[in-house]
């Protein structure tokens, strides 16, 4: 006959690896999200700023001279 704590010891050895395989795939998951979400900013930030100055291009080219309004 086995020991019932021999036995609640293997399954509370077995939880916790599970646990623990469970916590590092989960950490895993969340730094490729950090990733993504890091070049993702980058991305915004640049098409921010492209679109900054094609606004700025733009106003440039049809802005009314004071000549013309003569």
């Amino acid at each position: 006959m086995k020991n019932p704590q021999i036995n609640s010891l293997g399954m509370a050895q077995a939880n916790l690896e599970y646990a623990t395989r469970e916590l590092r795939s989960a950490q895993a998951v969340f730094k490729r999200a950090q990733e993504r979400l890091h070049l993702a900013e980058e991305g915004h930030e640049l098409a921010s700023v492209l679109l900054a100055r094609e606004v700025d291009t733009v106003r440039s080219k049809t802005k009314v001279l004071p000549a013309a309004l003569r």
